[in-house]
C-alpha cells in the first residue's frame, strides 16, 4: 500500500511483524509479536501466516496464535488477542498460518475452536467479536472472497468442509463435506462464479456449485491425483489450471482435469498471475516470468535474487515485483531488454573435464552424434570417473524431462542434466568427494529409475539406486555372502498398546543359539527392516561374529510412523522399556542389565534411539548415524545438560556429505550430531565419534556395522 511493504519474519529470537520502503527496503517499523515459534520435523521457525492491510490498519495472525492490529503508518498496537484462550482454537501441527480478511467491514478470522467458533467475524476497530459459526478445526487455510451464483460470499475450507457464507452475519449458504479428515493445507480457487478447485495433499478436485432461488447444491466434477504432494496455490487462466504436481510447473484443462503439459522449469516455489504473464520465486531463489499459455512452458525472463526457494507468492504493485523467503526480501523492477545473442550448444559452466572438451568441439558442427558415440564406447564403465574426483553422469534417450537426484545433492533436490541439442545425449558434471561412496538415480519427471548403463545397484532389487564408489572406496567383507554357520531370523507380531498399533518384528539370532542355554546381550535396531533389507545386517552379523564380535540377539525394530522417533517418542519410549523390552526377555535368552542392551539408528531413528537410552536406564549403548534433532530437542538437550549423568556409551557417525535440507533449516544431519558430540563431551560422556566422506544412505551406514558392534560387543579373549 502507497511506499509501504508489510510482512513477518523471526530473527531467531522473536518473531516480527515489519513495514518496508518499497523504494528502498529501508525498515519504517517493527512490531514484536511474541518469541520466535520453534520449528520442527523439518518445519523452520517463525510465523507462516501473510498479514492484511486495510483502512490504514495492519491486521495480523501469529503462529501461536496471536491476533492483532496495528496501525500501517508507525506499527503501534491498536488491539490484540490469543485465540486460543478467547476461542478455544487448536493449533494445527506447524503454528497458526490462516490469513484474515476484511469484508463488508467485518475482519473474518478461520479460529478453528469448537462449538460455533470455528469462523470468527470481528470488529477492526476493537477486536470484538460480531459473530462466529462452525465446528470444526483449522488447518493451513485461509477464507476467500468470490462470488458463487450471483452472490458475493465468503468461501471458507475446514479440515473436513467447505462452505459459503454470508459474511454480513455469519449465515450458512451451503456446506459440503469434501473430506473424512483433510489435516492439510488446501486452499480453494475459485473458478468463474460456479465452481471451485480444491488441492489436497495427493488429490485435486473440482467442484461445481449451482444455485437455484435460496438452496445451493454442490457436485464434484472431476477428480484426479495430477496437482499433488505441493503447497503451491494453483491459478486459474482463460480456461485452465497451471499448478503443480510434486515440484513439476503443470498445465491442466478446468473443465476436464487432463493434463496439458509439464514442465521441471522454472523450478519450485509460489507464484502470482500477472497479466497473462506467471511469475514464480522458484527453486535457488530464481525470479522467473513465464507465459500463462497452455501451448507449453515458455520462459520470458529470470533473475537470482536469493539462494533458495519460497513458497510464499510474489507480490506486484505499480510495475514492481517483490519477493521474499526466509533469509532474503527483495524488489524487481519490470525492464525491456536487449535482443540477446545466440545461446551456446550447453551453458560453458556445465562444461568440465575431458567430456566438456568433447561438447566443445561440436559447437557450430552438423553432425555430433558420431563424435559422441564414440566417447561413449570408449568408457569402461559409467557413471564417467576422471582423476579422483570429477564424475560425468550420462544418459542417452528421448525423453521431455531427464534430472539426477543423488546423496551428493541436497534432500529432495533434483538437478536438470544438460541436452546437447541434435543429439539424444544428457549429461551432468560434478566434483565429488575422493574415496566416498554415493548413490544416485535419474529422474523422468516424478518417476525414479535406476542407471541403465551402471551395473551396480543397491537393494531392494525391485527399485534401489545406483551405486557410485569413487576411486579408493572398497566394499568392506562383512557385507559378502557368508561361508560359516549362519545365525537365523524369528519372527513375531508386536501389539503396542502404547503406540496403539502392531508390526512384524524380526529377530536375529546367532547361530548356536538353539542348541544350548547360554545367554546373549542384546541390541534394538530401529528402522530394522530396512537395516535387514538395504542394510544387510544379517550378512555382517554372520560373518563379524566369532572373528570380532560376540555372539549377541538383534531385534529389528520396523517404523509404523514418522511421529514415533518425534511428536511420539514419549509413546514410542514407552513401547520399547515398558512392553518390547519385557517381551524380548521373556521370549528370548537375553543378559540382564542396560550395560548389555544397545540400540541403534540412522536420521531420525538415531533420535530415537538417544532419546530412549537418556530418558531411561534400561539401554547402555547407543550407536547415531546421521542423527538430526526431531521435535524433542530441546528435551534431549536437557537430559544431557541438566540431569545426572548415566552410564551410556555413544558412538556417533556423520558425513562430510550428509542428509542436508536447502538452506540452515530443517533436516542437519552433520551440525546436529556434532552438537550431540559436543553436548555429551561437555556432560562427562566419552562418546566415540566418527566422520567419514559417504553419502548419506543404505550403501553407507552398512559399512559401518562392525565397527558399532565391535565397539560394543567386542569378541572376548
Amino acid at each position: 500500500v502507497g511506499d509501504r511493504a508489510v510482512t513477518m519474519y523471526s530473527d531467531g529470537e522473536n518473531d516480527w511483524l515489519v513495514a518496508l520502503d518499497t523504494g528502498s527496503g529501508e525498515e519504517l517499523w517493527r512490531y514484536r509479536i511474541d518469541s520466535t515459534y520453534k520449528g520442527h520435523s523439518g518445519s523452520d521457525d517463525g510465523p507462516l501466516s501473510t498479514p492484511t492491510i486495510a483502512d490504514g490498519r495492519v491486521f495480523a495472525l501469529g503462529p501461536k496464535g496471536q491476533l492483532f492490529a496495528v496501525g500501517l503508518d508507525n506499527g503501534q498496537e491498536i488491539w490484540a488477542q490469543q485465540i486460543e484462550e478467547r476461542y478455544e482454537a487448536v493449533a494445527p501441527e506447524y503454528g497458526y498460518t490462516t490469513v484474515p480478511v476484511l469484508m463488508e467491514g467485518h475482519l473474518i478470522v478461520q479460529t478453528g475452536g469448537p462449538e460455533g467458533r470455528s469462523i470468527t467475524a470481528l470488529d477492526p476497530a476493537t477486536g470484538e467479536r460480531r459473530w462466529s459459526t462452525g465446528n470444526d478445526p483449522i488447518g493451513y487455510h485461509s477464507p476467500l472472497i468470490v462470488e458463487l451464483g450471483g452472490e458475493r460470499q465468503l468461501l471458507a475450507i475446514s479440515n473436513l468442509h467447505i462452505l459459503g457464507l454470508n459474511p454480513s452475519n455469519g449465515k450458512e449458504l451451503w456446506n459440503f463435506q469434501y473430506s473424512e479428515d483433510a489435516d492439510l493445507g488446501s486452499q480453494p480457487v475459485a473458478i468463474g462464479d460456479d465452481r471451485v478447485l480444491l488441492a489436497f495433499g495427493p488429490e485435486a478436485a473440482m467442484y461445481r456449485i449451482a444455485r437455484s432461488g435460496d438452496s445451493y447444491s454442490v457436485e464434484e466434477e472431476w477428480r484426479n491425483n495430477t496437482l499433488r504432494n505441493n503447497d503451491v496455490i494453483p491459478i486459474f487462466y482463460e480456461g485452465h489450471l497451471y499448478g503443480y504436481s510434486g515440484r513439476f510447473l503443470t498445465c491442466l484443462n478446468a473443465d476436464t482435469g487432463e493434463t496439458v503439459w509439464k514442465s521441471r522449469p522454472p523450478g519450485y516455489g509460489g507464484m502470482v498471475l500477472v497479466d497473462d504473464h506467471l511469475v514464480h520465486f522458484a527453486s535457488r531463489g530464481d525470479v522467473v516470468v513465464s507465459r500463462a499459455t497452455p501451448d507449453g512452458y515458455v520462459e520470458r525472463a529470470r533473475l537470482n535474487v536469493s539462494n533458495r526457494e519460497s513458497l510464499t507468492p510474489p507480490s506486484f504493485a505499480r510495475g514492481r515485483i517483490f519477493v521474499r523467503n526466509l533469509t532474503d526480501i527483495a524488489a524487481l523492477d519490470i525492464t525491456d531488454r536487449a535482443t540477446a545473442p545466440p545461446a551456446p550448444l550447453v551453458d560453458e559452466t556445465a562444461l568440465m573435464g575431458e567430456l566438456g572438451e568433447l561438447i566443445r568441439g561440436l559447437e557450430g558442427t552438423a553432425e555430433k552424434s558420431g563424435p559422441i558415440a564414440e566417447w561413449m564406447e570408449a568408457q569402461k564403465s559409467f557413471p564417467v570417473i576422471e582423476g579422483d574426483s570429477l564424475v560425468h553422469f550420462v544418459y542417452r534417450g528421448d525423453v521431455e524431462d531427464i534430472a539426477l537426484s543423488g546423496n551428493f545433492l541436497e534432500l529432495g533436490e533434483q538437478e536438470s542434466l544438460h541436452h546437447v541439442a541434435g543429439t539424444d545425449f544428457y549429461f551432468r558434471s560434478y566434483r565429488l568427494t575422493p574415496g566416498a561412496h554415493f548413490e544416485y538415480n535419474f529422474n523422468v519427471f516424478d518417476e525414479s529409475q535406476r542407471d541403465a548403463l551402471n551395473p551396480r545397484q543397491l537393494p531392494p532389487e525391485d527399485g534401489g539406486p545406483s551405486a557410485l564408489p569413487m576411486p579408493g572406496w572398497e566394499e568392506p567383507a562383512h557385507l559378502r555372502q557368508p561361508d560359516g554357520a549362519r545365525g537365523r531370523i524369528d519372527t513375531f507380531t508386536w501389539t503396542s498398546e502404547a503406540l496403539e498399533n502392531e508390526r512384524e518384528m524380526q529377530i536375529y539370532l546367532p547361530a548356536g543359539y538353539d542348541d544350548g542355554d547360554q545367554r546373549y546381550p542384546l541390541a534394538i535396531v530401529n528402522y530394522g527392516a530396512r537395516a535387514l533389507a538395504e542394510g544387510l545386517m544379517a550378512n555382517s552379523l554372520d560373518n563379524l561374529i566369532g572373528d570380532s564380535v560376540r555372539p549377541v540377539i538383534v531385534a529389528f525394530l520396523p517404523r509404523v510412523d514418522f511421529d514415533e522417533y518425534g511428536g511420539r517418542i514419549e509413546q514410542f519410549t514407552e513401547a520399547v522399556t515398558g512392553e518390547l523390552l519385557p517381551y524380548l526377555d521373556e521370549n528370548y535368552r537375553t543378559l540382564p542389565g542396560a550395560e548389555n542392551r544397545a540400540m541403534a539408528g540412522i536420521a531420525s531413528g538415531a533420535f530415537g534411539s538417544a532419546y530412549v537410552a537418556l530418558k531411561t536406564d534400561t539401554i547402555g549403548k547407543v550407536a547415531t548415524q546421521s542423527f538430526y534433532m526431531r521435535e524433542a530437542g530441546d528435551d534431549l538437550r536437557a537430559m544431557i545438560t541438566e540431569a545426572d549423568r548415566k552410564p551410556v556409551e555413544f558412538f556417533i557417525e556423520w558425513s562430510v556429505n550428509d542428509l542436508k535440507s536447502p538452506g540452515d533449516s530443517g533436516v542437519q544431519c552433520q551440525r546436529d550430531s556434532k552438537e550431540l558430540a559436543e553436548l555429551l563431551e561437555i556432560a562427562g560422556y566419552a562418546p566415540i565419534e566418527s566422520q567419514v566422506a559417504d553419502g548419506a544412505g543404505w550403501g553407507s551406514w552398512r559399512s559401518r556395522t562392525d565397527e558399532i558392534f565391535e565397539t560394543f560387543f567386542p569378541l572376548e579373549n
